[in-house]
C-alpha cells in the first residue's frame, strides 16, 4: 500500500476522517481475491478499527459467527474468557471464513478510494532515496515503475522488505512450531463456552483450538513443536490419519466432535515465530505478517493486522500533515507495534511453558498490564488476561494516559535476565527453553518519542493521527 500521484474509483461516501485525511493509495496485489488463509477467529479489536476504515458494517452484515470470548482449558482447569459480561454488549468479534472477510476489506478499500490492482507482482524496491521507487508488473506482463511518498509492506511473510531487502528478521526457535487442521460438519463448544467462542485445550505436547464458523462448520486444529510433529508424522500413512490420531488422543476434544465428520482436506502449516530488526525506516512501514508473527495461540494474527495498519496510517497523515516529523512518527511507530508484540510474546510464553500452572500465566498477564487496578499481593485476575489477550490494552495504552511505559519493559527484562543468570540451560533462554530476545533487547529508546520531552498519543476523533502531549495529560 502505498501513496500514489493516482487514485482509483470512489464508489461511496467515506468515513468522516477519510474525507478530511483522504490520501491517494495504490494497492498492489499479487494474487486476486477470494482467496483461502487461516487464521479465523478474531478479537474485539478488529470492531473499531473496522469502524475507521469503513468496513464494519459490511463485515457486520455478511453473517459471519459473532465471537463472544472463548475457554482456555489449560492444564486441565478452564479460564473462561467473556466479553460480554466483563465490558458489554459491544465488545463482541468474529469467527470468520478468511476468504470471504479478506475480500470484504479488499471491496472496502476500493469504494474508499483505494487504486487497487490485482495480479500485481512486485519485482524490485529501492529505498536508497528518502521517497522508495516500485518497479511491478500487471498480469499482462507489463512493467510498471513510480516514486512514492511512502512504502506499507504488507507482503505477509514473503517479508519483501524485512525478509528479501533487509535480510535482517528473526526467529525463535522455541516457537517454530506446526498447525495441523480440518473443517468438520458438526461439533460442540465446552460446556459454558461464551456464545461463539473458540475452545482452547492444551496437550502435554501441543494445543486444539475448536471454533464455531457460520453454517454449522467447525475449524479443528492441533499445534505443537515442529520436533514433535516430525515424529507423529512419521508414523502416520497420511495428514487426515495424523489429524485422527490427535483427535482421537485427546478425550475432550474426541467428545466436542462426536457426531460429526470431517468435510475437508487436513491442511499444515509451519507457525514459526519471527520479528523484523526494523518495523519502518524513511520512507516505509512494515505491518501485519510483513513485520512480525507471534502464534496462533491466542489468535493475535489479525489483531497485530490490523493494528499495525492502524498505527502506520496515523504515523503517515500526521507526517504528511506536518503534525509530527518523519523521525518522531516513526520512533513511535517502533514504540507502539513492538511494545505490543513483545507483551503478548511474553504472555503466549509463559502459557507455553506452564502448561499445568494456569495461575502462572495469570500471574504473568497481571505483571504486564500497565492498567490493572491489581496490586502485586492481590489474586491473578482473569480480567487483566482478558485485557491482554483481547488486544484491549494496545489500544488503551496507546491512546490514554495509562501507556505501557518503560518501567514495565524494564521490569520484565531484569527479570528474563534473572532467569537465564539462575538457569542451568543455555545462556539467553528461560528454564523452559524460551528464547526472550524481544524482552531485553528492544532495539529502539522507549522513553517518550520526541525530543522536547512530549508525549506522542494515537487519536481518532476529529480524524486519525498522532498529537503531542507536552505533560502527558489528555
Amino acid at each position: 500500500m502505498c501513496s500514489s500521484p493516482g487514485a482509483g474509483r470512489r464508489a461511496q461516501p467515506p468515513p468522516r476522517f477519510w474525507r478530511k485525511r483522504a490520501k491517494k493509495v495504490t494497492l498492489l496485489e499479487r494474487t486476486g481475491f477470494p482467496r483461502y488463509h487461516i487464521g479465523e477467529s478474531l478479537l474485539p479489536t478488529v470492531v473499531p478499527i473496522l469502524e475507521l476504515s469503513g468496513a464494519k458494517r459490511a463485515v457486520d452484515s455478511h453473517g459471519f459467527t459473532k465471537k463472544w470470548g472463548a475457554i482456555f482449558r489449560w492444564g486441565g482447569v478452564d479460564t473462561v474468557v467473556d466479553w460480554k459480561e466483563m465490558y458489554g454488549e459491544d465488545h463482541h468479534a468474529w469467527q470468520v471464513d478468511r476468504s470471504s472477510f479478506d475480500a470484504i476489506l479488499l471491496n472496502n478499500a476500493e469504494e474508499q478510494g483505494v487504486n487497487v490492482l490485482e495480479g500485481a507482482r512486485v519485482e524490485r524496491i529501492d529505498l536508497s532515496e528518502a521517497h522508495p521507487w516500485v518497479r511491478w508488473t500487471d498480469p499482462e506482463g507489463v512493467a510498471n515503475e513510480a516514486q512514492y511518498s511512502y512504502l506499507v509492506d504488507a507482503s505477509g511473510r514473503a517479508g519483501l522488505i524485512s525478509a528479501q531487502y533487509h535480510h535482517d528478521r528473526k526467529s525463535n526457535e522455541a516457537f517454530e512450531n506446526v498447525a495441523i487442521w480440518s473443517y468438520w460438519d458438526r461439533a460442540r463448544p465446552l460446556p459454558g463456552t461464551p456464545a461463539g467462542g473458540i475452545n482452547s485445550i492444551s496437550t502435554e505436547d501441543g494445543w486444539f483450538w475448536v471454533i464455531p464458523l457460520a453454517n454449522g462448520q467447525w475449524s479443528v486444529g492441533y499445534v505443537t513443536h515442529r520436533d514433535v510433529f516430525r515424529e507423529q508424522r512419521r508414523r502416520h500413512a497420511t495428514d487426515d490419519e495424523l489429524l485422527e490420531h490427535l483427535i482421537d488422543a485427546v478425550p475432550a476434544v474426541r467428545e466436542l466432535l462426536a457426531g460429526g465428520s470431517r468435510c475437508a482436506r487436513t491442511r499444515i502449516e509451519q507457525d514459526y515465530s519471527y520479528m523484523a530488526g526494523r518495523f519502518c525506516g524513511p520512507g516505509y512501514y512494515l505491518i501485519g505478517d510483513a513485520a512480525c508473527f507471534l502464534d496462533p495461540l491466542l489468535s493475535t494474527g489479525v489483531h497485530l493486522a490490523l493494528f499495525s495498519a492502524m498505527l502506520a496510517s496515523a504515523c503517515i497523515v500526521s507526517t504528511l500533515d506536518g503534525t509530527v516529523t518523519d523521525e518522531e512518527a516513526r520512533k513511535f511507530y517502533e514504540y507502539g507495534l513492538r511494545g505490543t508484540y513483545v507483551r503478548l510474546f511474553t504472555l503466549v510464553a509463559n502459557m507455553y511453558e506452564r502448561r499445568a500452572d494456569p495461575q502462572y500465566y495469570l500471574r504473568t498477564a497481571r505483571r504486564l498490564n500497565r492498567g490493572s487496578a491489581s496490586s502485586a499481593e492481590d489474586e491473578p485476575s482473569v480480567r487483566d488476561f482478558v485485557d491482554l489477550s483481547a488486544g484491549l490494552a494496545d489500544l488503551r495504552d496507546l491512546t490514554g494516559d495509562d501507556r505501557w511505559t518503560r518501567a514495565v519493559v524494564d521490569r520484565f527484562a531484569a527479570q528474563a535476565r534473572e532467569e537465564q543468570v539462575n538457569s542451568p540451560h543455555q545462556p539467553g533462554t528461560t528454564p523452559g527453553g524460551l528464547n526472550f530476545y524481544p524482552v531485553h533487547s528492544v532495539p529502539f529508546d522507549l522513553a517518550a518519542p520526541t525530543d522536547t520531552g512530549e508525549v506522542l498519543q494515537l487519536v481518532v476523533d476529529p480524524a486519525l493521527g498522532l498529537r503531542r502531549r507536552p505533560d502527558g495529560r489528555h
